[in-house]
């Protein structure tokens, strides 16, 4: 492997108000079972109109919260990878896509840089594929991006976060192939 003309790595929990979100969202879906459990189970009051066997409620319970810690090590362990070298444009968005993929030059037949993303193009955070579209997009942060438009049809949208770093790099890329 070449030495690259650029490398970003992209953290999902580096972003403060998402990690926010996730524990809110967390928050909000524990709260109400462990009123009832605690209202059910502690005090011996059945809780709700039709309420489950203190055991089935203390399996849900366990239940919601492996699930709530699983999901939220996903999404605190996603990350998006990219780096441009005289090869192409490696890419891959670990866990979800953990093989590195690579764009060749001779693949690509455009490349633009946005500093907006349009929703319906990119779909928003992580992983996306819109077959109307034939895009795949990979994002974490902000809007900026780069859009490759490949030979046969296909659009890559690539999030990052130094869009003159990775312009440059793409001017160098296309330059030397």
């Amino acid at each position: 492997m070449a030495t690259p003309y650029f490398q970003e790595v992209q953290r999902l929990r580096d972003n403060r108000w998402i990690l926010l979100l996730i524990f809110v969202i967390a928050l909000g879906a524990m709260l109400p079972l462990i009123y009832g459990l605690y209202w059910q189970v502690v005090k011996g009051v059945q809780w709700g109109n039709e309420p489950m066997k203190d055991s089935e409620l203390i399996v849900m319970t366990i239940f919601v919260f492996t699930a709530l810690i699983i999901m939220v090590f996903v999404m605190m362990s996603l990350r998006l990878e990219v780096f441009i070298d005289d090869e192409g444009v490696h890419y891959r968005m670990v866990p979800v896509k953990g093989k590195w993929r690579i764009v060749t030059p001779s693949q690509i037949s455009s490349y633009t840089f946005a500093d907006r993303y349009k929703l319906f193009e990119s779909g928003g955070i992580g992983h996306h594929r819109n077959i109307l579209k034939n895009t795949r997009s990979f994002r974490i942060f902000g809007g900026k991006h780069m859009t490759l438009t490949l030979n046969d049809g296909h659009r890559l949208l690539l999030g990052t976060q130094d869009r003159g770093g990775m312009e440059w790099a793409m001017r160098k890329l296309m330059k030397t192939n």
